[in-house]
């Protein structure tokens, strides 16, 4: 019987960055996530469990110029 190559899965993942201002530098990042959103491996796409494999976390801002009414998002 012949062997089936071992595939590595290629994992998908979406990450989001807020900031409270336009551009980097004189504004800061505020909060930040990543989420697994499936893999494929070597057979198919697969979609994990919902909210498995979530990452989000909230930073205090690194700036003088730290806008609160200017953070993009929600």
């Amino acid at each position: 019987m012949g062997q089936r190559a071992k595939v590595t899965p290629t994992v998908y993942v979406s990450v989001d960055v807020e900031a409270d201002g336009p551009i980097p530098g004189p504004y800061s990042m505020v909060s930040f996530g990543a989420v697994v959103v499936g893999w494929h491996d070597g057979e198919g796409f697969r979609r994990p469990a919902a909210g498995a494999a979530a990452f989000y976390r909230e930073l205090r801002p690194i700036s003088a110029e730290y806008d609160p009414q200017g953070r993009r998002g929600p």
